[in-house]
């Protein structure tokens, strides 16, 4: 994430590319074999956490700054939580899981 500093700092580069980049670079990165993963109660609020650090950094929000979850997303389009896609992907994999 810090090797992506100059990017996100850089104004040429439109907030749509830079989402795009988040989500290919980033989030590939984090939900690699997450077929193995045990989730629990307290790993749902950790996921989601750093789906929405990532995008305060990306958007280069301080961390004193009060702007709510909420906003953040909103500002981006609403796209999905991170723990949703986690999730999701989860429910897929047991339902292929389950026809076999």
């Amino acid at each position: 994430m810090t090797k992506l500093t100059k990017i996100w700092r850089d104004y040429n580069i439109t907030k749509a590319t830079k989402m795009s980049l988040v989500q290919s670079l980033v989030f590939s990165i984090f939900l690699y074999d997450w077929e193995t993963w045990t989730v629990k109660k307290a790993d749902r609020a950790r996921i989601d956490a750093f789906g929405m650090l990532t995008w305060r950094r990306m958007l280069r929000v301080p961390y004193n700054a009060h702007r709510t979850n909420v906003s953040i997303l909103d500002e981006l389009g609403n796209p999905k939580r991170l723990f949703s896609i986690v999730s999701m992907r989860m429910l897929t994999f047991f339902g292929h899981s389950q026809k076999r």
